[in-house]
């Protein structure tokens, strides 16, 4: 009895927790934004976010050198984008991210934060 009192001890809070979680299917990812993406890029050229190999795996579009979303710097969102990743990110959030559909790479169309 004591050894089932432990182990429920030990297990439900991780079942429970709510912890980091993830989901990606054709175009969607959603889910704890440090397990999606943990990391904002910018370059020369484009702005990116890091999108981990395990959440990224069922995506239909290719990311950019192997692991990178893109963000549209033409979209009207640009900067709203980019801020609700940053807020994300920073505040360990849940997120919705969608990808255009229509682009063979990884572009984001739209971010949503989830806020507990």
């Amino acid at each position: 009895m004591k050894k089932l009192i432990v182990a429920g001890a030990v297990f439900f809070p991780l079942f429970f927790s709510g912890s980091a979680w993830s989901s990606c299917e054709e175009n969607v990812c959603q889910g704890h934004a440090e397990v999606i993406t943990p990391a904002i890029k910018a370059n020369a050229r484009e702005v990116m976010v890091r999108v981990q190999p395990e959440a990224g795996a069922n995506l239909w579009c290719q990311l950019y050198e192997g692991e990178y979303a893109l963000l549209d710097d033409k979209a009207k969102q640009f900067d709203l984008h980019r801020s609700l990743f940053i807020t994300a990110i920073a505040s360990q959030s849940d997120i919705r991210v969608e990808f255009d559909p229509q682009s063979s790479v990884c572009t984001v169309s739209s971010v949503e934060l989830i806020v507990p």
